[in-house]
């Protein structure tokens, strides 16, 4: 923790290059400092267009930035705003709450990690998060991506003991770290579907327990304020003129007319005939290894690349939406182009025929990494700092199959063929070290860094 706070701290003092979003969330925490009520950024608008007078800004800015209230909920700039009364109303100050957020993922994550598994892959999980180039490069940015990703982790874990040792305070307070994932950013939400979707297939007893539906209802309830606050400042009109809510209520529909049927099918199936699917469990096993050769044969040219010491992924300023062309499966090209740890976590789907003693921790943070990555798919506004929620999971899902291979490499018989296993296996670990180091280095030197 202390030396990558180190690490974050430094780049930060060398050369912080500025991106406008980081201009909006510095602007946002200044103006509600002075009062709470002010959370917009018209005043941001205006120094704009007299620094820049010949930029378009009607054309790209003036309707989210011209807005009464900022589309995003506020939570990452209440964060701050006490810190500007330690560390002063410097943009420094900003930089300095979300380092601080990023190191308290590292213990957070090693406490989910040891609640499903146990220490050891908890460990190689801290170890991830520490290095992983998505967090880091996004702590370095004045952006909520990173406080909705330390909620999300907390609620997953909270969640995780629910499933573990019920107990209806702990579950609460799930609901509740859900609540302020939530009110960061609205893809916060996402753990409260995904913890749904969860019990619905796998614990229905928990919709037993009334505290468990309050912390489903927890996040709703907590953004009262903010949908009165909208209200106040919109009037009726508020969900057709937050920019924010409308492009959430456009994809969702869109979503929801594309998929419902399917979706729908699905989900009764699967509750209706359940028990006769168990009894059928070659189906399933078929299901998953199709899916399985096909994501890997999708994937291949990018875990080639990621083996390729000298290759560098795609990164900067270049266009706004530069991404946005790319196929379905970008994230996951991405991770595993930006880290080959990603690797082990795809193959954990393989695990789970031969790592059956934790299938439901894999069941489980399966469940929140395809709810959290399918959205963000599905979206299509492709930028992997958008992803911060699933990252956790994925880490976990990376460190179990690391500690699963290790275990079973120490179980070989044979001494002299252990030998030539674990050699290749600490080569391919310090070649992913290695890959992983070289990605954080290059985009910590990128003079423009929007877009990753």
């Amino acid at each position: 923790m202390l030396l990558v706070t180190f690490m974050l701290f430094n780049s930060f003092k060398r050369e912080h290059r500025i991106f406008f979003d980081e201009k909006i969330f510095y602007s946002l925490a200044l103006e509600t400092a002075k009062s709470p009520t002010q959370y917009n950024t018209r005043n941001l608008l205006e120094e704009s267009r007299k620094l820049r007078p010949n930029y378009p800004w009607d054309l790209f800015w003036a309707k989210s930035l011209g807005a009464p209230v900022f589309k995003h909920p506020p939570m990452f700039t209440d964060i701050i705003r006490p810190f500007f009364k330690i560390w002063g109303t410097s943009m420094q100050t900003c930089f300095y709450v979300t380092l601080l957020l990023h190191v308290l993922l590292i213990p957070c994550i090693y406490l989910l990690t040891i609640t499903l598994f146990n220490r050891n892959t908890a460990l190689i999980a801290a170890c991830l998060m520490s290095i992983e180039p998505v967090m880091l490069i996004t702590a370095q940015k004045i952006v909520s991506d990173i406080p909705v990703a330390l909620f999300s982790t907390l609620a997953i874990f909270l969640y995780a003991r629910t499933i573990k040792n019920y107990s209806p305070l702990i579950t609460l307070c799930a609901g509740i770290c859900a609540g302020f994932a939530f009110l960061t950013k609205y893809p916060g939400i996402l753990i409260t579907v995904a913890i749904f979707i969860y019990a619905l297939l796998s614990q229905r007893q928990l919709f037993t327990k009334k505290s468990f539906w309050l912390s489903l209802c927890a996040p709703f309830i907590m953004a009262i304020p903010w949908f009165l606050f909208n209200y106040h400042s919109y009037g009726a009109d508020f969900l057709t003129q937050n920019h924010q809510i409308i492009e959430l209520q456009q994809k969702t529909i869109r979503f929801i007319s594309t998929f419902k049927w399917p979706l729908l099918a699905t989900i009764l199936l699967t509750i209706a005939f359940k028990k006769k699917l168990n009894n059928y469990s070659y189906l399933k096993n078929s299901a998953l290894i199709i899916g399985f050769i096909t994501l890997i044969s999708l994937l291949t040219p990018h875990i080639l690349n990621t083996f390729d010491l000298w290759f560098t992924p795609t990164g900067g300023c270049l266009r706004m939406g530069m991404f946005r062309h790319e196929p379905w499966h970008f994230y996951l090209n991405r991770l595993i182009e930006l880290s080959p740890f990603y690797i082990f976590g795809i193959l954990s789907l393989a695990f789970l025929f031969f790592d059956t003693t934790y299938k439901k921790e894999y069941t489980f943070l399966l469940t929140f990494t395809v709810v959290i990555l399918g959205f963000f798919i599905f979206w299509k506004d492709y930028q992997s700092r958008y992803i911060t929620q699933a990252i956790a999971p994925l880490l976990i899902l990376s460190a179990r199959a690391l500690t699963f291979m290790m275990d079973e490499i120490g179980m070989i018989q044979n001494k002299k063929h252990q030998q030539w296993v674990t050699a290749g296996f600490l080569i391919i670990l310090l070649v992913s070290t290695y890959r992983t180091g070289y990605v954080d280095y290059y985009f910590s030197k990128l003079t423009s860094l929007c877009y990753y």
